[in-house]
């Protein structure tokens, strides 16, 4: 708590099925992968939670946490919801098949259904969700809405990955001319023109993905994570 000057250990979830960490607040935390740990006090104390299938993404926005729960052989999936410090989740069943791409901001929420056919969108805490095509059918993508009605688009395309941007609620989407990357490469939005993408080496653009460039000193074996806080 103090910038990373010192650390000190808490305890862990007592399972090896875990290797993702997020916390919404200094309080509330998710442990998960083919289970879900969950601690309500700072990581003092983890209990598991059921539910259903694996957890392959999670985000916290505005009092909520987002479950993307994956089961089955085919890879069927659904969202679940729960407010920060409880365990009672709630299947958002207007979001339809919950594939890949979760994305949370304020009341915004995004995630792939349909196996990857669609995005579905909530303007209200997944009360509701509207349905648009996604840019890269049947292949998972990372979806980002940094800006009102501004989406973007990283999406696997089979070969190599591939950006696409949306400046109207994702009703429609441009493509974005980057760098050659594979699909393993991973991308993060700060902005609604401000992105950068990598799989090795580190690209960023500020004008909505009409130029990249490499940024210096930030090339890598594999980037595993990229994002922004604000």
């Amino acid at each position: 708590d103090n910038g990373g000057n010192s650390f000190v250990g808490t305890p862990a979830p007592r399972t090896s099925k875990v290797s993702q960490l997020r916390f919404a607040n200094p309080a509330d935390g998710f442990a998960y992968d083919s289970q879900l740990w969950v601690t309500h006090d700072a990581g003092v104390s983890w209990h598991q939670v059921r539910l259903g299938g694996a957890v392959t993404e999670m985000a916290t926005a505005k009092g909520f946490a987002y479950a993307l729960v994956r089961y089955g052989h085919k890879g069927a999936g659904r969202l679940e919801r729960a407010p920060l410090g409880s365990d009672t989740w709630t299947t958002l069943t207007a979001a339809g098949s919950a594939y890949a791409g979760l994305w949370a901001h304020g009341h915004d929420v995004l995630v792939g259904s349909g196996g990857g056919a669609a995005l579905a969108i909530s303007h209200n805490s997944g009360v509701d969700f509207s349905q648009a095509s996604s840019p890269s059918k049947g292949l998972p993508c990372d979806f980002e809405e940094p800006a009102a009605a501004v989406v973007w688009a990283h999406c696997a395309t089979g070969t190599e990955s591939a950006t696409w941007r949306s400046t109207n609620s994702a009703r429609s989407f441009e493509p974005v001319r980057g760098p050659s990357q594979p699909n393993s490469a991973l991308f993060a939005a700060a902005t609604s023109t401000t992105a950068v993408l990598g799989a090795n080496t580190l690209y960023r653009t500020t004008d909505g993905g009409a130029r990249y460039a490499p940024v210096p000193g930030m090339t890598v074996t594999a980037w595993q994570y990229l994002g922004f806080t604000d």
